[in-house]
């Protein structure tokens, strides 16, 4: 006898799986990003800027379509734009996603340089050269995150972006104290290796101190 209860599961989860694929299909099309966070050293919370964001860029069109009205625009348009410290950005296309935290460096990060780095950023599909089987922070012995997930998400070979430890944590609202700990083990040339660092001694280094691993002269 048909099961009618399996048969609504089946076409609920067949059309959610599409309406996202579309979702995803129109993301891609016509903005290229899906995440844009920006977070400054004096109100240390997050905020989601996509919406003012995508308002900055629509003016940036209108103002390079409409020369006669350029200079009211461009004053309209600086009313939303922002000033930040730092900025998460995740840039996605067909091959896959990137994310690049930004760093002021004395500067303070606008519109205008989000826009450059969704444009130029690439998008790669390098492996790893060595396989990660154990990365968590331990801020006491009830308190134990894993960050393995972070290993990907934040890769940056060539260490083009601020993708320091400490900005991650901070970008994914995670906590640590001065007793925090990293615990890491790690497969690279066919040895096993495993770490206990405190996360105060390396939260300013980039993650590819954990990936190309400084660790091995230790």
């Amino acid at each position: 006898m048909i099961n009618i209860y399996d048969y609504l599961i089946y076409y609920y989860l067949l059309g959610t799986q599409k309406t996202n694929n579309i979702y995803n299909s129109i993301i891609i099309k016509i903005f290229g990003f899906n995440e844009i966070k920006m977070v400054n050293s004096q109100q240390k919370n997050i905020k989601n800027i996509i919406p003012r964001y995508i308002l900055y860029s629509l003016i940036t069109f209108i103002i390079n379509s409409c020369d006669n009205l350029k200079n009211k625009i461009v004053t309209v348009r600086n009313k939303f734009d922002i000033s930040a410290d730092k900025v998460q950005i995740t840039k996605i296309n067909e091959i896959g996603e990137k994310t690049m935290i930004l760093n002021d460096n004395n500067n303070k990060i606008t519109f205008n340089d989000i826009q450059t780095q969704i444009y130029n950023a690439q998008i790669d599909d390098k492996m790893l050269n060595c396989i990660i089987l154990t990365f968590s922070l331990v801020n006491s012995n009830t308190d134990k995150i894993c960050l393995k997930k972070f290993i990907t998400k934040y890769k940056d070979i060539e260490e083009i972006y601020d993708q320091t430890l400490e900005n991650i944590l901070t970008f994914n609202n995670i906590d640590w104290n001065n007793n925090s700990h990293l615990i890491i083990k790690i497969v690279k040339n066919k040895k096993i290796m495993t770490f206990d660092i405190p996360f105060q001694n390396i939260k300013n280094k980039h993650i590819n101190y954990l990936i190309e691993l400084g660790f091995v002269d230790k």
